[in-house]
């Protein structure tokens, strides 16, 4: 009798975990001329979480839960910009421009 109760918790903590919400993020990183910005930094704030885009500016996160998340995309000669996202079921991929940064080196 306890063998089967312990089967069924187990079984329900099983499918319990499986339905949770996972979503992915994804979308393109281009300059202000709509080029892609290549190795861009793509960070979710407070979270581990983050990307490199490739060769055309895209990047994909996964493994997210539903709700909103800022974005920090930081890249080698552009100026840092940050994003609000609202992640959930139906995926829309983003597309964000940075400017280029005015700030050199001495």
């Amino acid at each position: 009798m306890i063998r089967h109760f312990l089967s069924f918790v187990f079984a329900l903590t099983v499918f319990a975990a499986a339905a949770q919400d996972v979503n992915t993020l994804s979308g393109t990183i281009t300059d202000d001329q709509g080029q892609p910005v290549v190795r861009a930094t793509v960070r979710l704030l407070n979270t581990n979480l983050g990307a490199i885009t490739d060769a055309t500016g895209k990047f994909s996160v996964e493994g997210l839960q539903s709700g909103r998340f800022v974005l920090q995309i930081t890249a080698i000669g552009y100026a840092t910009r940050t994003a609000s996202v609202n992640v959930g079921k139906e995926e829309t991929p983003l597309t964000l421009a940075l400017s280029e940064s005015s700030t050199q080196l001495d």
